[in-house]
């Protein structure tokens, strides 16, 4: 700090502001700083445990002061600042803070006599060195330690530390270095200066104006690198074993994105030659600078500039995933240019490609591994490296009947069913809603006669699949099945066989008949009519039984849950529609038998009563 005169005696404080995290947009808060009995300097040193923060003061007389007021000095270092006010006025002062990132802050009120400061930095730049003059006061320590800094002018977070040593108070120090510890560039030469004064450290700092530095020890370009773009990754590979030196002690890679806007920064050591860093997929323009590194001295940078967007390029147009059985690479180029692709590591064509265009690589079915290079201008070699899936299954369209040539009596009926892997379904071209899993349940019209239905689902990657079938509207006709035979297990079997149960169920009844007559002959009609009650009582039962089951198997068989039985098992499904039919046709074989049982035994009954009132 300059030319204030703090004077001896600390009084060392520690001000805990309330530890925890804060909020940046908290309010700030204050608190007593110290009671001053006669006018004078104020100094106050801050030390802080994370970042440093901004402190305001508040007068006894009420006024906010802040660094840059007038009358208010400051001088910062690494995580510390010392304020000075000079001629502050008697009474109690306050600080206004927020504590940002900070836990705690510490301080300590530095009244007049007491540190040791730094009056001026000169710097001076000859013979490829630079020396450092600067003096330090204190009115109380006789010597002192420093610290001498080379910041950067064109990153202020990049210091090269220069040297450090001791100095006494009064006397001119004359510091040089640079000519091992430098490279050129533009800097600011800062001094970092410690004391001890009992049990009290005291801190001060001051930056020279702008230097430019010449180092002519400075290690000469690396010769060369390859540069490899693969803009479907966003990758950039830099390699440079054909031009690396046992005198490399190290490298530096820098990329830089649109201007100076730093995407990736690296030191590899000297054994590595190969680098890659990631950028951002709007990138328009790379900056890519390699450096090298003897002791402490870094090279000037090799530098490539390589234009994305409007320079020779190499992209790959097709997804990772693709239904079209082949891949689609363009390209832009100011002269003539060879591309060589491989597919699964087997080279497919070498091109020579001039201008702009396209060109189409053929891939085969499932995952490919597709690699293209393409060598520009400047050491610049653009490459597509990546996996490709190429989809050609169709989608599968499922029914949970099969419907071609069934006859319908009604003018429409319910179409449910399930698709696999689609992501549109269309029947007849009309649009069909989809649930999440594939299921969809549509109604369609029908006209009298035949009717042809056509089903077409498709993919994401425009693979379709086709199932066309004929339905024949019947009206005020029975449903019937068409055809002769049926299908079950795969096996044609003759119709009739369908209806082995209902000819059973009647002969049945017929068996059950006969039993019924020879019982009559046999025995007492009284007898009779209670046997033929308990006959209608059993297949009363028998009917409600089926009756019942047959319902169930109907209301499944047409519900959605229906599908999930025909995708896990067809035979399943099959033998669930059978159930149904048997159960169908067994409620209507004992439908009849009861009939005929009910009306046996009322007219049994009938001529009892006859037979007994005569």
């Amino acid at each position: 700090m300059k030319k204030f005169l703090p004077a001896i005696l600390a009084l060392l404080c520690v001000l805990l502001l309330l530890p925890g995290q804060q909020a940046a947009a908290a309010e700030p808060k204050q608190a007593n700083l110290t009671y001053l009995e006669h006018p004078g300097d104020l100094v106050v040193m801050f030390q802080y445990d994370r970042e440093n923060v901004d402190i305001a003061f508040l007068s006894p007389s009420g006024t906010v002061l802040r660094y840059g007021d007038a009358g208010v000095e400051m001088a910062e270092g690494d995580l510390w600042r010392t304020y000075k006010i000079s001629n502050a006025e008697q009474g109690q002062w306050k600080v206004e803070y927020d504590l940002g990132a900070n836990e705690k802050i510490d301080f300590s009120i530095i009244r007049q006599n007491l540190g040791a400061w730094l009056q001026y930095v000169k710097v001076q730049v000859a013979d490829g060195a630079v020396q450092v003059r600067f003096l330090a006061k204190s009115g109380d320590v006789s010597y002192y330690n420093y610290e001498v800094y080379a910041v950067s002018t064109a990153d202020p977070t990049k210091a090269v530390k220069l040297g450090d040593g001791s100095a006494l108070v009064d006397k001119e120090e004359i510091f040089t270095a640079g000519e091992k510890t430098l490279s050129s560039g533009s800097y600011t030469i800062r001094i970092d200066l410690i004391a001890i004064s009992g049990d009290a450290e005291l801190f001060d700092s001051m930056t020279s104006e702008e230097i430019t530095y010449e180092n002519p020890n400075e290690p000469g370009t690396i010769a060369g690198f390859y540069t490899q773009i693969d803009p479907f990754n966003h990758t950039v590979t830099v390699d440079w074993e054909d031009f690396a030196d046992h005198e490399h002690n190290g490298y530096r890679l820098s990329v830089y994105g649109d201007g100076d806007t730093l995407i990736y920064q690296h030191e590899p050591e000297a054994r590595e030659t190969r680098d890659s860093a990631v950028y951002p997929s709007d990138t328009g323009v790379l900056r890519i600078e390699l450096q090298w590194c003897s002791g402490s001295l870094w090279s000037s940078p090799r530098v490539r500039t390589v234009d994305l967007k409007n320079g020779e390029r190499l992209s790959l147009r097709t997804d990772e995933i693709t239904g079209g059985g082949e891949a689609i690479l363009d390209y832009s180029v100011t002269e003539l240019r060879t591309l060589k692709l491989w597919v699964d590591g087997e080279a497919v064509d070498t091109l020579e490609v001039s201008g702009s265009g396209f060109v189409s690589v053929p891939l085969h079915p499932d995952i490919n591994r597709l690699y293209a290079a393409m060598t520009v201008a400047d050491s610049v070699c653009y490459v597509i490296d990546t996996r490709l899936f190429s989809d050609v299954y169709p989608p599968e369209i499922q029914l949970f009947e099969d419907l071609d040539r069934k006859i319908f009596t009604s003018d429409r009926f319910q179409l449910i069913g399930r698709v696999v892997s689609s992501e549109t379904l269309t029947v007849n071209g009309e649009q069909v809603e989809l649930q999440e899993n594939g299921d969809f349940s549509h109604t369609v019209s029908l006209t009298a006669g035949e009717n042809l239905l056509e089903l077409r689902a498709a993919d994401p990657n425009g693979n379709e699949a086709l199932m066309s079938l004929t339905v024949i509207c019947r009206p005020g006709g029975m449903t019937v099945e068409p055809d002769s035979v049926s299908v079950e297990h795969g096996e044609a079997r003759p119709l009739w066989v369908r209806y082995l149960p209902l000819m059973a169920a009647l002969l049945a009844s017929a068996l059950i008949a006969v039993v019924s007559w020879a019982f009559l002959r046999h025995s007492s009609r009284k007898n009779g009519v209670k046997m033929l009650i308990v006959w209608d009582v059993l297949v009363g039962l028998v009917e409600t039984v089926s009756v019942v089951l047959y319902m169930l198997y109907v209301r499944q068989s047409n519900s959605l849950a229906f599908l999930d039985i025909v995708e896990r098992s067809q035979q399943a499904a099959i033998r669930h529609l059978r159930l149904q039919e048997i159960f169908g046709q067994i409620s209507l074989a004992g439908a009849g038998v009861l009939a005929v049982m009910i009306v046996l035994t009322v007219l049994l009954n009938k001529r009892n009563k006859r037979e007994n009132k005569g």
